[in-house]
């Protein structure tokens, strides 16, 4: 008899594509552990594994064969890709160098496993890559003017639609803007917090109107087709330079937004530096950031909202419900109703994820309950008793249960991309692009 066979279709493809994994030769019936394995750039280890039992044919099909045990259940296509678990706690899986891929080990064992074994060999393997960036895709460094970030582009003639990706705390992180580019669209990842001369008040309006002007004067960008992407903070701030920029902004896609003023944020956040930063200083907060970013009527009266009434471009708010950051279904639900109020609930449609959290990424990433950010304690951002000019590092809780948050971050993919497609591409010409139909592809 033929020795088992592990076979990955296709064996290079994009962090967004579903792939198909088959396991031939195997006895009828016979039980299987799949495992799974990357090895981050912090060299950290990643792990994932699930039971299968073999058909009549000693055939199995992850894509249609039910998960017996492991680190999913049921009948989970995608399954040995999102439910990856670090081998060190609170670890955070963020892929810096989008040049090259996450190459994923897959091993069969011929009996059920509870994770790795120690001194058992696999009876089959096969290795993949999935990458953030298409190879018609390509990116440059950004230092022009104030503005720093990172380009995207398709490398076709265009013009594209663009979109400014926006995430929450200090730095940038590519691989959603470089994901996005693979779908024909110019991305800019824009530092905006806590760089240069910027600190955690973040970028003024003018260094908005900046990036957004010099996307508009891109060659290969539709001036009349951009839009603001963010998370988190990050998401905050898109919604805020929707409204306030004299730029036309075509369109605003928030994850997890406050409703509260970025100002605001940073003020409860200083407003409650003690208790908060005196648990950093253990490496924990043992209570969820939600509690300090809870909205009353007292906050909307004393105009430390947003004003959603002015916004003149559709919005989708997506919304994880068990968010440990902010109470985000509240905040979105204040958001819609203030632009139902002003005649503009038209404009805002909110997405509602039961179980998810606060990180919902591209689709097929692992999900993170938890990891640590890191905390300047310059005088700046008002933290007493505690040494300045230090760095801590807490763990702050995102929240979400594994298998729902996946869920969450599949369908929230296709919706976000169906909405920029929809908002963005009226007037765009088709030829150019890698792929007429949104669906990137290596």
């Amino acid at each position: 008899m033929a020795s088992p066979i592990i076979t990955v279709t296709p064996c290079r493809a994009m962090m967004d594509e579903q792939v198909s994994i088959t396991v031939n030769h195997l006895t009828p019936n016979q039980p299987i552990t799949l495992l799974g394995t990357i090895t981050d750039e912090r060299n950290i280890t990643w792990t994932s594994y699930a039971h299968y039992r073999a058909d009549e044919r000693g055939f199995v099909h992850v894509m249609t064969h039910k998960s017996l045990g492991g680190t999913y259940h049921g009948v989970e296509p995608m399954g040995l890709f999102w439910s990856l678990q670090a081998n060190r706690d609170n670890a955070r899986l963020r892929w810096r160098d989008i040049d090259k891929p996450l190459v994923f080990h897959i091993k069969g064992y011929p009996e059920f496993l509870q994770g790795p074994p120690k001194d058992l060999d696999p009876v089959a393997m096969a290795t993949m890559e999935r990458w953030y960036l298409g190879t018609s895709t390509s990116w440059e460094e950004v230092k022009t003017g104030r503005i720093r970030g990172k380009l995207f582009t398709p490398n076709g003639p265009g013009p594209y639609p663009a979109i400014i990706d926006l995430y929450g705390g200090g730095g940038t992180y590519d691989y959603r803007a470089a994901l996005l580019a693979s779908h024909g669209y110019v991305a800019l990842s824009l530092l905006h917090v806590y760089f240069e001369d910027i600190g955690y008040e973040g970028a003024d309006l003018d260094y908005f109107e900046e990036a957004i002007d010099y996307l508009s004067h891109h060659p290969k960008v539709n001036r009349d087709c951009i839009a603001l992407y963010g998370i988190s903070g990050g998401a905050t701030r898109a919604l805020e330079v929707a409204i306030e920029t004299t730029r036309q902004i075509k369109c605003v896609v928030c994850i997890n937004t406050s409703y509260l003023k970025y100002i605001d944020i940073l003020s409860r956040m200083a407003q409650n530096a003690s208790d908060l930063f005196g648990e950093a200083k253990e490496k924990t907060w043992s209570s969820t950031l939600s509690d300090v970013y809870t909205i009353t009527d007292e906050d909307i009266e004393n105009g430390e909202v947003i004003e959603v009434h002015k916004l003149e471009c559709p919005l989708l708010i997506v919304v994880g419900s068990d968010d440990q950051v902010y109470h985000s279904d509240e905040h979105a639900t204040k958001i819609k109703n203030h632009m139902r109020s002003a005649g503009k609930g038209h404009l805002c449609r909110v997405l509602r994820f039961q179980k998810a959290g606060h990180l919902v990424e591209p689709p097929f990433t692992p999900h993170h309950y938890s990891s640590p950010i890191s905390i300047s304690t310059d005088k700046e951002l008002g933290v007493e008793d505690i040494p300045q000019d230090k760095t801590l590092y807490p763990i702050i809780r995102w929240g979400g249960e594994v298998a729902h948050h996946a869920k969450a971050q599949e369908r929230a993919w296709k919706a976000i991309l169906h909405f920029l497609d929809t908002n963005l591409r009226q007037t765009i010409p088709t030829e150019g692009t890698r792929d007429v139909s949104g669906k990137a592809k290596l």
